[in-house]
């Protein structure tokens, strides 16, 4: 496979995750408000969204461990930066 198409499906996969996870976010901040237990809801939401994303990095890294732990070990340093920015205003 060339890179173009490559590349097309890397950023095709990366819609679907992102849409997935983001309009999960989405619908689950909605019925955590309105539920009498919303800690179920965000914990449940914690669960299946991260399975998924592993899931989706495995899928979309061909099944290769290095590609979707290289993945996991950057989304985690970015998620940590983002935690540290908005917690202690650098």
């Amino acid at each position: 496979m060339n890179e173009t198409a490559s590349l097309f499906f890397a950023l095709l996969g990366g819609l679907a995750l992102g849409t997935f996870f983001f309009g999960g976010l989405r619908w689950t901040v909605h019925k955590g408000m309105m539920s009498n237990k919303p800690g179920l809801w965000f914990f449940w939401k914690s669960v299946v969204s991260s399975h998924s994303d592993c899931r989706g990095n495995l899928l979309c890294g061909r099944r290769k461990l290095e590609k979707s732990a290289d993945v996991c070990a950057w989304f985690c340093h970015h998620a940590h930066d983002f935690y540290l920015e908005r917690t202690q205003g650098k």
